[in-house]
C-alpha cells in the first residue's frame, strides 16, 4: 500500500517520516494498533514511521 509521508524540518536520511493525520475519526487507531504497524506513536495526529 502506497502512503504519502512527510519529512520533519530537521530530517536526515534514515530518520523516521511523519505519517499523515487520519482523514476521519473512524480511521484513528489506538496506540497499540499503530505500534503493531510500525508507527512511533506520539498522539493521534502525530505518528512517525521508519522508511
Amino acid at each position: 500500500m502506497f502512503q504519502k509521508m512527510s519529512t520533519p524540518a530537521n530530517w536526515q536520511p534514515g530518520d523516521p517520516l511523519v505519517v499523515p493525520t487520519p482523514a476521519s475519526q473512524d480511521l484513528i487507531e489506538s496506540e497499540e494498533e499503530a505500534k503493531a504497524k510500525g508507527y512511533e506513536y506520539k498522539t493521534w495526529y502525530l505518528r512517525y514511521k521508519k522508511q
